[in-house]
């Protein structure tokens, strides 16, 4: 017998079928890491939802013509650091002066109606999802996302952060929001962020989502 020196072979998958099991994959999954993979199949299968924004941003350019800050809110910028899913996270920041700051998103107008269950007006399911790391352990008062239609029309729902800089997972229902106007949740493109604040700091954000599920993790 002989031993044969160590050799090293190129591998690739011929395709994604049945990956997990369950379907086929598209390319969106392709120079991904496993995470990645994991979550993505996790969240558009297992745990039916929709991303409202997944703070997948290249560059401080582009998360900027995305998000309006108002108020005391001041420019947003990506970190690619402190991330939950994917390979970017958004730091939205503030001078702290009238206690408010305010950023605004236009997403792709889509159909959440499903996630919902009414095409129009107050929710009767679903929840709000998203990652949250506090950039100080005090000064956030309440966080309120407000998803809908537009700016006049749209449901508000708010937390209070945990009293430290960690990632913490939050899902909020949306039939105990405070609606304003009639958001039509057949073309839901209106999406914001409103932070009472006591001083200067910054919230990172990853991974909104909306879910038909409730909370999941």
């Amino acid at each position: 017998p002989k031993l044969l020196a160590n050799l090293v072979y190129q591998c690739g998958a011929a395709s994604y079928v049945k990956i997990f099991d369950r379907k086929i994959i598209n390319d969106s999954w392709t120079d991904v890491d496993a995470r990645y993979i994991v979550n993505d199949f996790l969240d558009t299968t297992v745990n039916y939802n929709a991303v409202l924004d997944d703070m997948e941003y290249a560059n401080n350019t582009a998360i900027q013509a995305e998000w309006i800050e108002s108020g005391d809110g001041t420019n947003p910028t990506i970190d690619t650091s402190n991330i939950i899913q994917g390979t970017t996270a958004g730091t939205f920041p503030w001078t702290n002066s009238g206690g408010t700051a305010t950023f605004s998103a236009t997403p792709t107008s889509a159909d959440m109606s499903d996630y919902v269950g009414v095409a129009s007006g107050t929710p009767t399911k679903g929840n709000v999802t998203l990652w949250y790391k506090a950039g100080a352990a005090t000064g956030i008062t309440t966080v309120a996302i407000r998803v809908g239609s537009d700016s006049s029309n749209y449901a508000q729902i708010s937390f209070t952060p945990d009293a430290d800089t960690n990632y913490h997972f939050k899902s909020m229902k949306l039939s105990l929001a405070t609606i304003t106007g009639t958001p039509v949740w057949t073309a839901v493109d209106y999406l914001a962020m409103v932070v009472t604040e006591t001083a200067t700091t910054n919230i990172t954000i990853d991974d909104i989502r909306l879910t038909a599920n409730g909370s999941f993790t």
